[in-house]
C-alpha cells in the first residue's frame, strides 16, 4: 500500500489466473524476472497525479515491461499476477492482470465502494481490456465470443460457472465491512471527520476474517 502528495492511494494483491504459466521460463519453468507487483505500484504512485493517471501508468509499464519474477527470498519459485486498487477523492479504479501483460479495469464512482483480495473480481462491468485478451480467451474455449465478456469467468474459471465466481473469504468479508461502513456513515448528521475514519479502519483491521 502507499500514497503520494497528490492524494492518490494504491495497493496491490496477489492473484492467479489461467494465464499464470506465461510468467515462467520455457527453459526451466522458473519465474522470469520482470516488474513485480510492488514495483508497478511504487512507480504508479511515484508518477500518478490522479487515480486514473496512476492506472494509465501502471498499464503502460505492464505492457512495456511485463510482470513477474521471484516474489520471495525463501522461495525463488514463487511468483504471481496482481490486482491493484487506485483511489483519489473523486473516483477509484480496480486493475486486474493476467499472464505477463493482459489486464482489465473497472471504475468506481464517487459514493460507491469496492475492495480487492487474493482473487479475480472484475466481471462484465469492465471499463477497458487489454488488446488481445478476448481473442486469447476465445481460442482457448474460455469465452464463446457472443456473450458479454466476463473477465473473471474467462481468465479465472475457463468459462465455467461455479460457486467460486461469487465473492468469498477475505473478499466477501471486506465487502461486508464496506457495506456496514457505508450504512453507518449515511446516518451521520454531518460528514465524518478524519478521526471517525481512523476509528472505523481500526475496527476493520481487528477483524481476522478479512
Amino acid at each position: 500500500m502507499g500514497a503520494n502528495s497528490f492524494g492518490v492511494v494504491g495497493g496491490n494483491e496477489a492473484v492467479s489466473t489461467l494465464l499464470a504459466d506465461e510468467l515462467l521460463s520455457p527453459d526451466d519453468g522458473s519465474p522470469t524476472k520482470r516488474l513485480l507487483g510492488m514495483d508497478l505500484l511504487r512507480l504508479s504512485l511515484e508518477r500518478g497525479k490522479s487515480s486514473k493517471h496512476a492506472l494509465d501508468i501502471c498499464i503502460e509499464l505492464l505492457e512495456e515491461y511485463g510482470q513477474g519474477g521471484p516474489c520471495c527470498k525463501e522461495d525463488s519459485e514463487w511468483t504471481y499476477e496482481n490486482s491493484f486498487l487506485f483511489a483519489d477523492a473523486k473516483e477509484a479504479y480496480v486493475l486486474e492482470t493476467a499472464g505477463i501483460s493482459h489486464w482489465a479495469w473497472e471504475r468506481i464512482n464517487a459514493g460507491e465502494y469496492r475492495n480487492i483480495s487474493n482473487g479475480i473480481s472484475i466481471r462484465s462491468n469492465w471499463g477497458a481490456l487489454s488488446k488481445d485478451i478476448q481473442s486469447i480467451c476465445k481460442e482457448n474455449g474460455w469465452w464463446d465470443g457472443n456473450a458479454k465478456f466476463d473477465w473473471k469467468r474467462a481468465v479465472g474459471a475457463g468459462g465455467r460457472a461455479h460457486s467460486n465466481l461469487e465473492a468469498c473469504g477475505r473478499e466477501a468479508s471486506g465487502k461486508i465491512h464496506l457495506e456496514a461502513l457505508a450504512a453507518k456513515s449515511s446516518t451521520l448528521q454531518s460528514p465524518p471527520n478524519a478521526r471517525w475514519y481512523v476509528e472505523q479502519m481500526a475496527l476493520i483491521l481487528r477483524d481476522e476474517d478479512s
